[in-house]
C-alpha cells in the first residue's frame, strides 16, 4: 500500500586492520539496515548497491582489499507496522507462522522479467486497482522500488468524469480497449480510436472513445512521471536498457 516506502542508505567506518574483511563488511550493513528505521516500520527488503574502499568505486566484492576507510551504500523497502499487523493476526488465528513478507512489486520481479534483464537496467510496473508498485533492477539488484497513488481506479474514474458515463462502464472501455491503444494511436492525428473498436453492444449511448484514449494516456503520463521523478532524485534516471516491464 501507499505505506510502502523505499530509499537509499549509507555508512561509512574505519577499517582498524587496514584491509576489509567479512566482519567489517557485515558489521557496517547491519548498521545501515537498522538506521533511522523506527519501531513504527517493519523491513520488507534490502540489497546491497555498492563498496567504496578509501573513496575508490569497484567493481566485485572488496574483500581483502586494502585501505583506510569502507563506504557502503544500500537500498531499503520498509513498511508500517500498524498496517502490517491486520496480516500477522489473521496468521495467528489460524495457528500460523509468517516468517517474511515479500513486497508485491519485488514478487512479480520474478514473474515478469527475466533474468538476463535483470542484469541491465530493467524497471518493473504493476499497476494495480488502487496503487501502482514499482522496481528498477541495475546490475542483477533492487537499486530503486517503491509505491505511486495513481492507478487503474484513477484511470477509470477519469474515463468516467471526462465521458460523463457510469463507473462500471468506463471500467469496461479501459478493459475492453485500453490494453490495444498505443501511444502512438492516441498522439497521431490521422488514426482515430473509434475508427477501429467499437463500444459493447450493451451500450446504449454514443462513446468518444477518442477521448477515452487521451485520458488514458493522460493519467499513465502522471503516472510514469512521478515515477521517473523519483529516479531522478535518487540519481537513477539514466537509459532504461532492460525495458520497462509493464503487468
Amino acid at each position: 500500500g501507499p505505506h510502502v516506502h523505499g530509499y537509499r542508505v549509507e555508512g561509512k567506518t574505519r577499517l582498524l586492520g587496514g584491509r576489509v574483511t567479512k566482519d567489517n563488511l557485515d558489521r557496517i550493513y547491519n548498521r545501515v539496515k537498522d538506521r533511522r528505521m523506527s519501531s513504527r516500520e517493519r523491513l520488507l527488503h534490502w540489497s546491497r548497491l555498492r563498496e567504496v574502499v578509501d573513496g575508490e568505486s569497484f567493481d566485485g566484492s572488496p574483500l581483502g582489499r586494502a585501505g583506510k576507510t569502507l563506504e557502503v551504500a544500500a537500498h531499503r523497502l520498509t513498511a508500517r507496522a500498524q498496517d502490517l499487523k491486520p496480516f500477522y493476526d489473521l496468521f495467528d488465528r489460524c495457528a500460523l507462522r509468517i516468517t517474511s513478507m515479500v513486497f508485491g512489486g519485488v514478487a512479480s520481479c520474478q514473474a515478469c522479467i527475466p533474468p538476463e534483464k535483470r542484469q541491465s537496467a530493467a524497471l518493473l510496473v504493476d499497476i494495480g486497482a488502487g496503487i501502482t508498485d514499482y522496481v528498477l533492477y541495475q546490475n542483477g539488484v533492487i537499486v530503486a522500488s517503491g509505491v505511486v497513488k495513481i492507478a487503474g481506479d484513477d484511470i477509470s474514474h477519469a474515463i468516467s468524469r471526462a465521458l460523463g458515463i457510469p463507473p462500471g462502464d468506463a471500467e469496461t472501455i479501459k478493459e475492453e480497449i485500453g490494453s490495444q491503444i498505443s501511444i502512438q494511436d492516441v498522439e497521431s492525428e490521422d488514426r482515430y480510436v473509434g475508427d477501429r473498436f467499437e463500444p459493447p453492444e450493451n451500450f446504449n449511448y454514443e462513446v468518444d472513445l477518442d477521448r477515452a484514449a487521451r485520458v488514458m494516456r493522460n493519467q499513465l503520463t502522471k503516472l510514469f512521471r512521478q515515477i521517473n521523478d523519483r529516479l531522478r532524485v535518487e540519481g537513477l534516471g539514466g537509459a532504461i536498457t532492460g525495458g520497462v516491464h509493464l503487468c
